[in-house]
């Protein structure tokens, strides 16, 4: 079995039989959530917890969720599209497309199926195949502009302009101010030629949104394919205010630079991209080439140094090497270099001219004599070698191609050897399908988002920055009194390895057992933190319900109670949201649906005032209460609790981060940027990109 590696084949028969023991108390413990007397109700149960885990970016865990509901009842097609979503997120494209096939084949009609399918065959760069798909998902939605867009990309991929410009129309025909659209048809007229068309494209998209980063680098992009260098420099450097660390920009922004004679700021760039992306060869390149332009040689030698570690048979950066090695007399590593070039481009006179000059440097008349010849006889038949000669030194130094031109990436020609390499459009960024799978509901079409809801666990996942440990005193008692089981304060996305989903299981399977012998609310508590980490909030809120029955007075208790309530009510509004057409909404019908989740806010409301009556400096709960108003647009309350939390913690960047959002929503700009500073300067270090989109 896979699970047997050579340690613990080796290992001591204790270790294996516990081993078994903990395998059996999952399996006995997840079996119990699928008995004959409410298969129906419990494998539904199990269902929506793999979708909270989904919800929640936890893709291992939720793909174990629908395994077991797969395995219960293998005729329903929903399990098997949402773990072919959470593949989707782990780049199994296969296997996502293995478990839509069945999907479909349980139900034809299930839009969403075709839609990831196709989305999947276009990663695998089977665009036939995924206009298939597309096409077949508005056979049955016929205004699903998702579809329309990606059947649009899809054509464009395989070549067809002309059938992606039609869906690209019909998709803004359904849905107006559709930036995506306009900006794929953008791309496709450009691939038409139709640079006029391609700029009114992208203008538009930038007026639908002028804070995203893509629609600029397109437009700047073409404007240097318009050869209007300027405004190809004010789109890149709008593109890098809102992604400052884009290697990709960089790179472009330097060969503006270069084709504006600003030969040190794109040196700086390219500095900057090798510094984000070591990997960057093209930055190297064409780094090295400006270096070598300034008399920086052996910089210049040293860049195409590393750029031929990173792709060996980079030959441009051969020869360009070679011919500094030349020019600063290092005439053996240049003849090896000139050797390996003549060996790919026998018919290549430059080269010879080139080690002929390296063999005469050091006394081979012969060899240098063979190799005038042979450069000879290839450029000028009917021209005196003495002639050829004596212009030697020019030859080398001349630029075949005087032009002040560039080359994309996959240019093979060697007489390009004088041209700095600009990286075409997929190169630069990735293409971005449209689909409704790709993020949480809430934070489509929002550049900037407010940080999330701070919550219990018993993991301190921590970021590659060092910050200040959140505190709080309760937490503290509490710890102390629970030695060797830990509760921590988190706000970014969880997602548990498989050894640690299986530690939770069995914990909860030993609370369980537990709780069998005696009730007690330390204990229901304890199970239902468990709970909340294997996304079964259900179960959680049950357990905290009996928790705060029996002590009512526990802040972390009500806490716990109000943030497991806000996720679940989190998740259920984007499943409403999903699930309401997205051209025929009925305005009755989504105020029915807010007033409804009205009421969960005012019971998850209710538990952070009582928390914040037993404890006025809970800063947690009053930053969790603000984001709870800033959802129902209650911004004044939003930045009065935020200002709450930020009496009572001081340092707490994402306090300002989210008060400073909600100043500049509401027009105040000086109050957001100086609050979105000191979250920068307390260390949430995304406050600077924000500011830049808003301006300093």
């Amino acid at each position: 079995m896979r699970f047997w590696t050579e340690q613990a084949v080796n290992a001591c028969m204790i270790v294996n039989l516990e081993f078994v023991k903990r395998i059996l108390l999952i399996i006995s413990l997840l079996l119990g959530l699928l008995t004959t007397s409410q298969a129906q109700l419990n494998t539904d149960r199990i269902l929506n917890m793999g979708r909270n885990a989904l919800y929640f970016e936890d893709y291992v865990l939720s793909i174990q969720y629908f395994n077991l509901v797969v395995s219960a009842k293998p005729y329903l097609a929903d399990p098997y599209y949402y773990r072919a979503i959470a593949k989707y997120y782990l780049e199994d494209n296969t296997g996502a497309i293995t478990d839509c096939d069945k999907a479909l084949e349980i139900d034809p009609f299930l839009i969403g199926a075709y839609e990831l399918r196709g989305i999947c065959f276009q990663r695998q760069e089977h665009y036939a195949m995924a206009a298939k798909d597309f096409a077949r998902g508005l056979k049955y939605d016929q205004r699903n502009t998702n579809l329309m867009l990606n059947l649009g990309i899809s054509y464009m991929a395989d070549g067809k302009q002309d059938e992606a410009i039609l869906h690209f129309d019909q998709a803004i025909a359904v849905k107006g101010n559709y930036m995506a659209a306009f900006m794929s048809r953008g791309a496709a007229y450009l691939e038409k030629g139709d640079t006029v068309q391609a700029l009114a494209d992208y203008n538009r998209a930038i007026e639908i949104n002028p804070y995203h980063m893509y629609s600029y680098a397109r437009r700047g992009h073409l404007y240097i394919q318009m050869e209007e260098f300027a405004k190809a420099k004010d789109d890149y450097d709008m593109a890098l205010r809102l992604e400052p660390d884009n290697a990709g920009l960089h790179l472009a922004r330097g060969v503006v630079r270069y084709h504006l004679n600003d030969l040190m700021g794109a040196i700086s760039d390219y500095d900057m991209a090798v510094k984000l992306d070591k990997n960057n060869s093209a930055a190297y390149y064409n780094r090295a080439m400006l270096r070598g332009y300034i008399g920086d040689d052996n910089r210049a030698i040293e860049d195409y140094t590393i750029v031929l570690q990173l792709e060996p048979d980079n030959n441009f950066a051969l020869l360009n090497r070679a011919l500094l090695f030349v020019q600063i007399g290092n005439y053996y590593a240049a003849i090896s270099d000139l050797t390996r070039i003549i060996e790919a481009y026998p018919e290549f006179p430059v080269a010879y001219y080139a080690r002929a000059e390296a063999k005469a440097a050091l006394g081979d008349k012969t060899g240098a004599e063979k190799d005038y010849g042979t450069a000879y006889m290839m450029q000028q038949d009917n021209r005196e070698k003495s002639q050829k000669q004596e212009e030697l030194a020019e030859a080398i130094k001349s630029n075949e191609d005087d032009e002040k031109g560039t080359r994309e990436k996959n240019d093979k020609n060697i007489k390009s050897y004088r041209r700095i390499v600009f990286a075409d459009d997929e190169d630069e960024q990735e293409t971005e399908y449209a689909s409704a799978i790709r993020g949480k509901v809430q934070d489509q079409n929002v550049d900037v988002s407010t940080e999330a809801d701070f919550f219990l666990s018993y993991y301190d996942h921590k970021t590659a920055l060092d910050r200040k440990a959140y505190f709080l005193k309760s937490l503290l008692e509490y710890n102390t009194r629970n030695e060797g089981q830990g509760l921590y304060l988190l706000n970014d996305n969880l997602s548990l390895d498989r050894s640690e989903i299986n530690s939770e299981f069995i914990a909860i399977d030993a609370l369980s057992s537990a709780l069998d012998v005696k009730e007690d609310a330390a204990l229901y508590f304890s199970r239902a933190m468990h709970y909340s980490l294997v996304k079964n909030f259900a179960d959680a809120l049950q357990d905290l319900n009996r928790a705060i029955d029996m002590q009512p007075g526990d802040e972390l208790m009500l806490f716990a109670r109000a943030s497991v309530r806000q996720r679940m009510v989190d998740f259920i509004r984007s499943i409403e949201a999903e699930e309401t057409p997205d051209l025929t909404q009925d305005d009755d019908l989504l105020n029915k649906q807010d007033n409804s989740r009205i009421i969960d806010y005012d019971l998850i409301v209710a538990d952070y005032n009582r928390v914040i009556d037993l404890n006025p400096h809970f800063a947690y709960a009053w930053y969790n209460k603000g984001n709870v108003m800033t959802v129902l647009k209650n911004y004044q309350a939003a930045i009065s609790d935020y200002t709450r939390a930020l009496d009572s913690e001081p340092d707490l960047a994402e306090a300002y981060f989210n008060r400073g959002l909600t100043f500049i929503y509401l027009g105040d700009r000086e109050k957001g940027l100086k609050d979105l500073s000191k979250a920068g300067e307390l260390g949430l270090y995304k406050a600077y990109n924000v500011m830049k989109r808003y301006g300093r």
